[in-house]
């Protein structure tokens, strides 16, 4: 039994894209922004540059954010923009 990262991509409740990645090859960080850049191919240029833009300036978007619910032994984390991105840790067998 191995731990892995799932990944699932989903679109209006429909699953579009699912791939596994063995644990140890990306932090928990990495994932974070493996996430962001996942999420950025749905958005146009205008939303990246305005995504990019300091949080503190008028025109600014939070549309790559990453929550995260994260529990003892369950670890969540998770796109807020859709279609969204999910990974989980799995045990795979």
């Amino acid at each position: 039994m191995a731990k892995h990262w799932k990944i699932v991509g989903i679109d209006s409740l429909k699953p579009f894209f699912e791939q596994l990645v063995p644990f140890g090859q990306i932090t928990e960080q990495q994932m974070v922004e493996l996430l962001k850049r996942l999420a950025s191919k749905h958005l146009t240029e205008g939303e990246l540059i305005d995504c990019a833009k300091r949080g503190n300036v008028v025109g600014h978007r939070d549309l790559l954010r990453v929550e995260s619910d994260t529990r003892p032994g369950s670890v969540l984390l998770y796109t807020t923009l859709d279609p969204h991105y999910l990974a989980t840790v799995v045990d795979v067998f």
